[in-house]
């Protein structure tokens, strides 16, 4: 996912909470404003850990297909 659609995602999650709070809990205009800051700020943090692990995982993929690539071209060394 790009920059760009990551922020307009964050945006939009935003948006929708505020427009849920103030409508369905009928929260007054501060309340709302606090509902879509919490949620914008939360949905980052999930996104970001998301991504985060997913590209740990990745370079660890990487990791192990490098060292049975060195494994097999030099196996003394491997050691």
């Amino acid at each position: 996912m790009s920059h760009e659609a990551f922020r307009v995602t964050l945006r939009r999650a935003s948006v929708d909470a505020a427009i849920l709070g103030s409508k369905l809990f009928r929260l007054n205009r501060n309340a709302t404003i606090l509902c879509g800051v919490a949620t914008g700020v939360i949905s980052g943090y999930q996104f970001t850990q998301g991504f985060l692990l997913a590209n740990i995982a990745r370079l660890e993929q990487e990791k192990a297909r490098l060292d049975k690539q060195a494994a097999e071209q030099d196996p003394i060394t491997a050691l």
